[in-house]
Parts: structure tokens; sequence; C-alpha cells
């Protein structure tokens, strides 16, 4: 079982000791997943489906549950070098439009498709686009368009590690959500009904907060006025509660995932910057009230969660929040799946695909 930092530590800024106990903490994840290797077989805790599955959450669950601020500052990566990265492997020129914010929406797919997934990448608000999604994007993309003129558009939204800091506190995503969203229907001339919008993780938090905006405009956002609905809503193993209680529930399926409590506090105070909670950032805490209407703004929505995922109590308490007002609501609870699980997989390189994305690709396929 890995700590955490406190919240209160949110210096960005690394010192020279910051730099040095790196090493050590390196060594620590080098003992923790040997640790895991060796006491794995005779654990009775949920295991995450595959022993290299296994050993990397154990590896990310000691980083990230005993990384300093300043610490994960100093690695953080951009999600645009690491698109142009990711493009050029794949010998391909990267497709990228600016907006007038200097806000970047990096495309998988022709720029001039008819159809358009807008998604948003998760990462805690904290993390940049992965290898995992980078890769899972193109696939999906390229699948989809076999049957459909569909492309993906990924804004490289504003992280709460970017330089310099602070950055990346709510509303900024909001801001930048809600200007992709409009750009792409009142510049690019995109229907309404020819885009889905989606998220995993904090991506997900991000889209609802986006829904939220379109029946209760915000103040700091671009309001989208929409003339018909969106044609849907995908919510991968959404965060809906920016501080998840530290229950025997998740407690217990930790060992099967890559969250820890400690992290998902940490990114939630890096996030919100003193702010308080409200139904715009902390969906999960929301009256059912406040999304009454909504299938006025989206037709049909997804919500995929892993079954052993730490935060699924409070993915499935969102789902009763919202087919309480939302007539068309689909939940699936993947058995043995953990948190992201098939973005993962895609970062560790398994070619088979997953049960999730096969869920999520037919859902989409069959509203394009």
């Amino acid at each position: 079982m890995s700590g955490s930092r406190s919240t209160e530590d949110l210096r960005y800024n690394a010192t020279l000791l910051d730099i040095l106990l790196l090493v050590p903490h390196a060594f620590g994840i080098a003992y923790a997943v040997l640790h895991r290797l060796v006491t794995r077989p005779f654990s009775s805790r949920p295991k995450a489906s595959t022993l290299l599955k296994d050993l990397f959450f154990t590896a990310v669950r000691q980083h990230s549950g005993n990384v300093s601020v300043a610490q994960e500052a100093l690695i953080t990566i951009s999600t645009q070098g690491g698109y142009r990265k990711y493009m050029k492997s794949q010998g391909v020129p990267p497709r990228i439009d600016v907006l007038d914010s200097g806000l970047e929406v990096l495309w998988y797919g022709p720029k001039t498709s008819k159809k358009t997934l807008l998604f948003f990448h998760g990462g805690g608000y904290a993390m940049a686009c992965s290898l995992g999604h980078f890769r899972w994007f193109d696939k999906l993309q390229k699948d989809l368009s076999a049957k459909h003129d569909v492309s993906i558009a990924t804004p490289a939204y504003e992280l709460t590690l970017d330089k310099p800091a602070p950055k990346g506190r709510f509303p900024a995503q909001l801001k930048q959500g809600s200007e992709a969203l409009a750009w792409l229907i009142n510049v690019q001339g995109r229907r309404p009904s020819d885009i889905i919008v989606a998220g995993d993780s904090a991506g997900g938090h991000l889209t609802i907060t986006l829904l939220s905006h379109l029946l209760h405009p915000h103040p700091a956002a671009t309001k989208i006025d929409l003339k018909e609905p969106l044609a849907g809503a995908v919510l991968v193993s959404p965060w809906t509660n920016l501080f998840p209680a530290d229950t025997p529930q998740a407690r217990y399926n930790e060992t099967s995932d890559m969250i820890v409590i400690g992290a998902g506090r940490r990114w939630s105070a890096l996030f919100l910057g003193g702010q308080e909670r409200n139904s715009f950032n902390n969906p999960a805490e929301a009256d059912p009230k406040w999304f009454v209407g909504l299938e006025s703004k989206v037709k049909d929505i997804l919500i995929w969660g892993g079954g052993v995922e730490a935060i699924i109590n409070t993915i499935i308490k969102f789902n009763d929040i919202l087919q309480a007002a939302h007539p068309r609501v689909e939940f699936v609870i993947q058995d043995g799946a953990s948190h992201d699980d098939f973005v993962l997989e895609a970062m560790l390189g398994y070619k088979h695909k997953h049960e999730g994305t096969k869920v999520i690709e037919t859902w989409i396929d069959q509203r394009l």
C-alpha cells in the first residue's frame, strides 16, 4: 500500500533536494514492483487482469502516491509534444488547429470529416495526454472510419502542472472545452448532431462540466446555443468526485487499479486552487434537478466503468443522478476491468481489442 504526500504541499518549483529525492523514489518504485511480484500469488485482494498490468499499476500507485507537486511538475511533458512525437513515429504529419485563444486542437483523421468525436483526455488535470491515449485515439478513428467519415479532435487543454504555475485551475478547462465545441459548430460549420463529446477520467469530468455549461451557462466560458442536441456523450471511467472518500471499498479496490486516493486529493487541490466545490466542478454531489433538460442538449449518453476500479462507487452514484434526469443513459460496468483499462492496455502494447473498446466503438457507430 502506497502512502500520499500532504495536499498542503503545493510548491511548484523543484529544489535540489526534490531532485535528489527522485533517486530513492525510483528505488521505492522498484521495490514495490518486486514486492508485488513475489506476494501477488498469495494475496486475496483484487488484482489487475494480467500480471503486466498488475505490476504497472503497482509502479504507478507507488509513484503517484509518494511524489510531491514539485517533483511531478519537474517530470511532466506536454500533450502537444507527445502528440507530435507520436505522429512522427507513425510517419504522419501532425494535424493541428490553433484557436483564437491559442488552444491547440489535435486531430486523428482528416480535419474536413463530416462527423467529429471531441475527446478530452484524462490525467487528473495534471498529466498530459499519454502514449496510450494517442494509440487508442488513432486506432479508434481508423476503425470507425471504415464505415463513417469521422475524425477525433482532442484539445490540448491547460494542465495544473503547466508552467509557469499555477495554471489549469477551474474553470480554465471548461473555458477551453466550450471554446473548442463552439469553434466546431460556429467556425467549422459542423452540426451538433454530427458531434459526440467524450472524455476519460478527468476528461470525463470535463465532458460532464461542458454538459452542465450547456444547461447552465458558466459566466467564464463561451455560451453555446445549440439548434439541436449533440449526437451523444461518452464518459469513460469519469472522475466525478474531486475528493473521493477514503472508504473500505476504495481501499479494497486500490490493489487492482492505478488510482491512489492521496493522488486524487492532490490533483483535486491543484485543480480547485482553494475554490469551493459545486455542481459544475463536483458532479457526484449535484442535485438530479441540475441535469433536468439535458436531453435537449445531448441525445444519448454512455457511461463506462471498470468493475474493480477504485472510484467505481462514485461513478455508480453519478450514473444514478444522471439517469434520474436523462431518459437515454446507458451504463456499462465491465467485470474485472480497472480505471481507463483499455487506454492502459494500449500504452503497454496489447494488440487485442479490449471489450470496453468494443462497447464504446459499437455505441458510437450506432450514432454516427
